[in-house]
C-alpha cells in the first residue's frame, strides 16, 4: 500500500472491495454482518489467500491463529483496523537515538600532556630552583 489507511471506514471499503473482487461477487452483497463461508461461498484456500492479501495490502502479520477466528467480514475490518492503528502508534512513536560511547581508553597510549601555560604553578622542564635563593645569609 503506498500510503497509510486513515481509519476504520477505509479499511472496511478496502476490505469489502477486495473480497468482492476475489470471491467474484458484487460488493453491495459484501457487509461486514455477512458470513465468509456461509453467505460468500469462501473456501479455505480463498481463507489463505485474503489473508496474505490483506497482509500485503495493509502491511502487517496475521498469525494463523487470529486467522482462523476470522468468519465474517466485520471479524477481518475490526482485526485490520485493529493492526493498523496499533502499527500506526508504534510508527510514531519517538525514540531518542541511542547516545554513541566513548571507546575506554587505551592504557598504552600516551596519556594527553597539558599545556604548560595551564599549570603555571609547576616549573618547566629544565628550569631548576636557584640555588642561592634556597642558601641563608
Amino acid at each position: 500500500m503506498n500510503r497509510p489507511v486513515q481509519g476504520r471506514v477505509e479499511v472496511a471499503n478496502l476490505v469489502i472491495a477486495t473480497l468482492a473482487t476475489h470471491l467474484n461477487v458484487v460488493e453491495q452483497r459484501v457487509r461486514e454482518d455477512v458470513h465468509l463461508v456461509d453467505d460468500l461461498g469462501a473456501d479455505s484456500l480463498d481463507l489463505v489467500e485474503l489473508v496474505i492479501q490483506f497482509e500485503e495490502m495493509f502491511s502487517v502479520e496475521i498469525p494463523d491463529d487470529d486467522a482462523e477466528q476470522l468468519t465474517t467480514v466485520g471479524d477481518i475490518v475490526n482485526m485490520l483496523t485493529e493492526k493498523v492503528s496499533r502499527k500506526m502508534v508504534e510508527e510514531e512513536e519517538v525514540v531518542s537515538p541511542p547516545v554513541a560511547e566513548q571507546p575506554p581508553e587505551d592504557p598504552e597510549e600516551p596519556q594527553k600532556v597539558e599545556d604548560s601555560a595551564d599549570n603555571e604553578d609547576e616549573p618547566e622542564e629544565g628550569d631548576e630552583p636557584d640555588a642561592d635563593e634556597n642558601e641563608g645569609d
